[in-house]
């Protein structure tokens, strides 16, 4: 496997099981909306998953959580109020997470050239 293809299927174990544990936070932050300690954590995986995929070329993966880093920061920083539709950022995980798992290491996926 050359090195290019082995970041990148890396970076998908690695963002895969991150949204598995963003998952089980949006869950957990739902039930304690004031938990600022989660919310921070919600917030720097969804930072890393956004530099990686930037790093590596992934320019919609990097938009899209560039949007939801907004957001996040947005909530943490107290600018703006939790509401449903912050909450259904969860949801859009998972349909993000199914994409990347039917997609595996397609073009879809690939960086950019």
């Amino acid at each position: 496997m050359d090195k290019q293809r082995e970041i990148i299927e890396e970076f998908l174990i690695e963002s895969n099981e991150s949204l598995v544990q963003l998952d089980q936070d949006f869950v957990a932050l739902e039930k304690s909306p004031d938990d600022q300690d989660l919310l921070s954590s919600i917030f720097r995986a969804i930072h890393t998953i956004k530099g990686v995929s930037g790093f590596l070329g992934f320019a919609t993966l990097g938009a899209v959580t560039h949007g939801a880093e907004s957001i996040l920061s947005q909530l943490r920083d107290g600018d703006r109020k939790r509401n449903r539709p912050e909450c259904n950022l969860r949801w859009r995980r998972k349909s993000l997470s199914a994409d990347w798992r039917a997609a595996g290491l397609t073009k879809r996926l690939s960086p950019k050239r």
